[in-house]
């Protein structure tokens, strides 16, 4: 008979070796999935970058990755094989990988499985248009330092409290765009760039900028110096220096595009084929080159929005990855941010109070310093709008701030402003620790109080910091309520208090365990209805509950469970995860996005986790068959349900006699109160009685006829006298 342990209206049940029982009380409900048994776990994947077309020699480091015999990539067409030695003899952990020529460049992701601990957490793998030179580590000295070629890749990482040397040729004149793409490989290294001369002058220096521009007044040899911005070291620190002619793109005006429509940009940034220079006289911007391009984006299937190249806070916005290519490689890409309506662009000689008619899109800058943009508008009492700017989730470093007043006009012309509303950020409801999903954008919901003109206000509270290119987009519209979902792993808690919270898990269950997975939901526009929930790809044997997000709750933990899973080898694949809702009477379906950890990091002295965090539309997962879990932690849905339907029976006749009490309570009072009024009803008809036979003996005798007490007292004294 199985013993189970009641808790907060969860009863679990713990077997340990498949045959005895123990009861447990748990402090969280995370632990249904705890570490029980070994998971792969990949640390690094070198090098994590390959040249389309190019075979290339992959060595994986990581726990519990005995006999993996596979890399599963995010575009299967990329292919990659166990290296055999001259004996035919598998080399451990070392991978050769095929990129098709076709590939297009970009980030991947990569996992391992195939071995006795199923499939590993994912790491990023890019795909390169240039050569790449692997260094491993980088050379600590001007005289050790390697050569490389213009126009290629270099990967490797300094050492702790070291500096990383190379050498490169160039040609006087030439625009050499060196450029740190870290952030693509989830590296934790912060760049500082520096180019020396043969001399060891130094000419031209970045510090935590992922690029440098270079201009050299000479044909020579020159050095560049690579290092973390606090001189930290090792694999976790890996670079990837790209030192090229190719095009950097710097800004776009507009920084928008929408689907449909025919759209003029200018283009602004470095080698950029057939650009011009660009006239800005700012720091640094004096060699910026610009371009005038046309894109149109026909329908949705030409929006290029890689997910899992952006963060949480990114993947809340639709974006278009835009790119520029020329003979000497193509750009990284700059993302342009997908707007659904059509925008009125600022003009550098508009008035200082610009008139909008609602609803509004408005594409502005905070230019120059301590800019503070102004719009009027009219409205009638009871409309209601929600607005926003977008600025940090563009990608702009601002911190906006908005405000309506209301603009009252006296007799003398002279005008008064009344405060309405106010917002200097968005805090979502669904932000945690794993999630951060607020924002230094604000948002609000305008309702007008009267009839009348009003008036915003939108400036930059980070206002000292002066760039052209911090645009902004004020959105004013009617609201339309919407959901969007974000997935992602619901950790156990950590074992001591010095632990991280925040941790890479394998996507790895065996028969009978369990996998506890967040689904939060983004709410939009007062959107406040029930989101149910289907996951699809799953293999036959695998069920998951509950099934949906109920109205008012902003998020719900799914659980998976492998009980009925009965295939004989393993299964891997990925699954995803779509909502459905009914707003008013139509019924809308959203993909799920999903959140994974790339890495993270913690501060035992401010207890404070700090993990990157990359989105993807899928969520991989490995079943091992083969035997139960040595520990299993379950739900006895069964003995909950009688349970909970007790507590609720017995809570409907606590309800029922409170509410029987109450009405005896109230009858009785009811009763009283009758009483006391018919006594009063008496008393009063009594006393008026009394009056109108006095009143009536007085007409009849003209004379007052004494009161009772008066008459016994005389009748007494008479007696005496007798």
């Amino acid at each position: 008979m199985e013993e189970t342990f009641p808790f907060t209206c969860l009863i679990m049940s713990l077997r340990i070796n498949s045959s005895k029982y123990l009861v447990i009380l748990l402090s969280s409900f995370g632990l249904c999935q705890g570490n029980q048994l070994p998971s792969a776990s990949l640390d690094s994947v070198y090098p994590p970058s390959a040249t389309r077309g190019v075979q290339t020699e992959l060595t994986i480091k990581g726990k519990y990755l005995e006999n993996a015999k596979l890399l599963q990539f995010s575009d299967p067409s990329m292919k990659a094989a166990p290296k055999k030695d001259e004996n035919g003899e598998v080399v451990s952990n070392v991978f050769t990988l095929d990129v098709p020529k076709g590939l297009a460049p970009g980030r991947y992701s990569v996992a391992v499985g195939g071995g006795k601990f199923g499939l590993s957490n994912e790491k990023s793998f890019v795909v390169n248009d240039l050569p790449e030179l692997s260094l491993s580590e980088l050379s600590e000295s001007m005289d050790s330092a390697k050569e490389i070629e213009l126009g290629h890749t270099v990967v490797g990482f300094p050492k702790a409290s070291r500096y990383g040397w190379m050498r490169v040729k160039l040609k006087a004149g030439q625009k050499v765009v060196i450029e740190s793409e870290g952030s693509h490989i989830d590296s934790k290294f912060s760049p500082c760039l520096t180019v020396f001369d043969q001399s060891g002058r130094k000419l031209k220096s970045s510090t935590r900028s992922d690029v440098l521009i270079f201009e050299p007044k000479a044909e020579a040899e020159y050095f560049l110096r690579v290092h973390d911005f606090l001189f930290r070291g090792g694999e976790p620190f890996l670079c990837r220096i790209s030192v090229t002619t190719r095009p950097r793109i710097r800004f776009v005006d507009p920084p928008l595009v929408r689907v449909g429509t025919p759209q003029k940009m200018v283009v602004y940034g470095w080698n950029l084929p057939g650009g011009q220079p660009a006239g800005l006289k700012h720091s640094g911007m004096d060699s910026l080159e610009r371009k005038d391009v046309n894109l149109t984006l026909t329908s949705e299937k030409d929006i290029l929005d890689p997910l899992q190249t952006r963060n949480p806070l990114e993947a809340t916005q639709r974006r278009h990855d835009f790119s520029l290519s020329s003979p000497a490689g193509q750009s990284l890409p700059f993302s342009l941010f997908v707007c659904p309506d059509e925008w009125t662009t600022e003009q550098p000689e508009s008035e200082d109070v610009v008139r909008l008619s609602l609803p509004s899109e408005f594409l502005g800058s905070f230019f120059p310093a301590r800019d503070r943009d102004r719009f009027r508008f009219e409205a009638k009492k009871g409309d209601s709008f929600k607005m926003e700017i977008h600025c940090e989730r563009l990608g702009f470093p601002s911190h906006a701030y908005l405000l309506v007043e209301q603009v009252t006009k006296k007799d003398d012309g002279s005008e008064t402003r009344k405060m309405v509303a106010q917002s200097s950020k968005t805090d979502h409801p669904s932000t945690d620790d794993f999630l951060y999903l607020s924002s230094r954008d604000p948002s609000m919901r305008f309702t007008a109080p009267a009839d009348g003109t009003f008036e915003i206000l939108a400036y930059d509270m980070f206002r000292a910091r002066e760039s052209p290119f911090k645009s902004y987009r004020l959105s004013i519209r009617r609201e339309s309520p919407d959901f969007d979902l974000i997935a992602h792993p619901f950790l156990s808690p950590p074992a001591s208090a010095n632990d991280s919270p925040i941790y890479v898990k394998s996507r790895t269950l065996r028969t009978g365990e369990t996998l506890a997975v967040r689904v939060a939901v983004d709410r939009k526009d007062g959107f406040d209805g029930e989101v149910k929930l289907e996951f699809k790809g799953l293999p036959a044997g695998i069920d998951y509950f509950p099934r949906s997000i109920p109205s008012g709750l902003n998020s719900s933990v799914i659980l998976l469970r492998t009980d009925e899973f009965s295939a004989k080898t393993e299964w891997s694949g990925k699954y995803s995860i779509v909502g459905t809702a009914t707003v008013g009477e139509k019924p809308i379906e959203r993909s799920c996005k999903f959140a994974k950890i790339c890495w993270s990091d913690y501060d035992k002295q401010a207890k404070k986790a700090r993990a990157k965090i990359r989105m993807s539309e899928a969520e991989n997962l490995a079943i091992l068959p083969g035997g139960e879990a040595p520990i299993d932690l379950a739900v006895n849905w069964k003995k909950m349900s009688d349970e909970v339907a007790a507590l609720i029976e017995k809570s409907e006749k606590t309800i029922k006699a409170l509410k029987d009490s109450e009405a005896k309570t109230l009858k009785a009072k009811t009763d009283g109160e009758g009483k006391v009024a018919e006594l009063a009803k008496a008393m009063e008809t009594f006393i008026k009685d009394k009056e109108t036979q006095e009143n009536r003996n007085k007409i009849l005798t003209e004379t007052e006829i004494p009161k009772a007490k008066e008459v016994r007292k005389q009748a007494e004294e008479a007696a005496q006298v007798a």
